[in-house]
């Protein structure tokens, strides 16, 4: 519930700090991190979910809506980065001015509240596919975040404004590749194929 929290409240520290700077990497960074609220809200309804007892018409329990929860988080994070690779490609066509101050300042509280929230996910996503889908949105949102500092940086002292949308490039393909392993993960369980660390000819 606290990473819940503290998720929605990043998201609304980089959308108004993205429309503030004109960032399209902090905005994306703001996309991600929505996700993350969407996730851990789904994550913690999953678990409860989990949690439930079987019954007659539920024999083995309610465990696979962790699962399903967890192939949908993927497919909203494939739709988030679809976004920023589109508005990405336009900015490259027209630079607009960046608050690269802003953007750098925002962007290293998040990555702060980022680095908590992943460190509190960190011990439970071993065991739990659910909550390893948000811990994956809260560690790419990090490295996200690591991703915008560097940019600001640059162009602070470049002045370079193409870096903001290379810079949101980075991010997705990190978003989908987050996306892809939460995915395929979930896929394998709904199929019930042989978990990846068993050797079933052995």
């Amino acid at each position: 519930k606290y990473s819940l929290i503290l998720s929605l409240t990043i998201f609304v520290a980089e959308l108004v700090g993205g429309l503030a700077s004109n960032s399209l990497a902090l905005l994306s960074d703001a996309g991600h991190v929505f996700t993350d609220v969407i996730a851990l809200g789904l994550s913690w309804y999953g678990v409860r979910q989990a949690e439930r007892p079987s019954d007659f018409r539920m024999t083995f329990g309610y465990h696979r809506v962790g699962v399903i929860i967890a192939i949908v988080n993927a497919v909203t994070i494939f739709l988030i980065a679809a976004v920023i690779l589109y508005e990405a490609y336009h900015r490259f066509q027209e630079q607009p001015e960046i608050n690269s101050l802003i953007m750098l300042l925002v962007a290293l509280v998040g990555l702060g509240a980022n680095i908590f929230i992943t460190s509190w996910l960190r011990r439970e996503q071993k065991s739990n596919i659910n909550v390893r889908s948000a811990f994956w949105h809260s560690m790419g949102d990090a490295l996200a975040s690591l991703g915008v500092i560097g940019g600001g940086i640059l162009i602070l002292f470049t002045g370079q404004n193409w870096i903001d949308p290379l810079v949101s490039v980075l991010i997705s393909l990190i978003i989908l590749y987050a996306g892809w392993s939460i995915f395929r993960e979930g896929f394998r369980v709904i199929l019930e194929a042989s978990p990846k660390d068993v050797d079933v000819m052995a």
